[in-house]
């Protein structure tokens, strides 16, 4: 199976690995908001499946090899580092927690693997920022395991859903809106937008405007990714805990995530 970015849906089915070996692929599902499509490849005795590792576990400076086929000159491995983790607010779709490196990422890489040194998929590369040499992104593979596992399982795309508008803390949003911490996600009305969704799961647990979600069981938002990210490791149905802060107090509410398909 092939896990590129929604973007490539339209690229040929037609997929050589290489010369002596080509394949068609069926593209079986699209997550449009998550920007991954879930493809399928016939059996290849020949091509040995590549493992995934977690991509938490990654630091900044780990080596690591972006591979694909930049403007279309053939296969290609690119070697770079870790130059930061945790990105956020680039604009790409609903992630924000995005893996930066300065592997060399160009037209072409998008949806190829970012692997580490054993040889182990830890992201999917995916943007890179125009005019500059060195910096490109990748979304953390353990972001997508949710829609991956949910399309595995049921045969159809879903995303676990909580139903708030929030933005991610940072030290810059925190002084704009004088907040007392400087990590989590801050519940809040942007423009026509509610801060809770009528009738979501976070509209059942409670959550209201000016709460602070710190934790999606025992992972720190902030420390360990961002909202969307943490959740994107949940399925729909999946019963989580957050912990956030109302007034300054913390609290505990126990939510089953909805589903948005699509």
């Amino acid at each position: 199976m092939n896990l590129p970015p929604h973007h490539s849906e339209t690229a040929p089915r037609f997929a050589p690995v290489n010369k002596s070996l080509p394949l068609v692929m069926h593209l079986d599902n699209t997550a449009i908001p998550s920007r991954v499509a879930l493809s399928r490849a016939p059996p290849a005795p020949l091509l040995p499946a590549i493992t995934f590792a977690s991509s938490d576990k990654l630091s900044v400076g780990d080596v690591v090899l972006a591979i694909g086929n930049p403007f279309g000159v053939g296969q290609t491995i690119t070697q770079g580092i870790v130059s930061a983790l945790g990105r956020t607010h680039l604009g790409i779709n609903i992630y924000e927690n995005f893996i930066q490196t300065d592997a060399s990422i160009n037209p072409g890489n998008s949806g190829g693997p970012l692997v580490n040194m054993s040889g182990q998929v830890i992201g999917i590369s995916t943007a890179i920022v125009e005019d500059a040499n060195g910096i490109g992104f990748a979304i953390p593979i353990n972001s997508t395991k949710g829609v991956l596992a949910g399309v595995l399982e049921n045969g159809k795309v879903s995303r676990s859903f909580l139903g708030v508008n929030y933005l991610t803390i940072t030290p810059d949003i925190a002084r704009e809106y004088d907040l007392d911490v400087t990590a989590g996600a801050y519940v809040y009305a942007s423009g026509t937008s509610n801060p809770v969704q009528a009738g979501s799961p976070a509209a059942d647990a409670g959550l209201k405007s000016g709460d602070i979600i710190t934790k999606v069981n025992v992972e720190i938002i902030g420390e360990q990714g961002s909202l969307s990210s943490i959740l994107g490791e949940y399925q729909p149905g999946d019963k989580v805990t957050l912990t956030y802060l109302r007034d300054g107090k913390e609290q505990t509410a126990q939510v089953t995530l909805g589903s948005y398909d699509g």
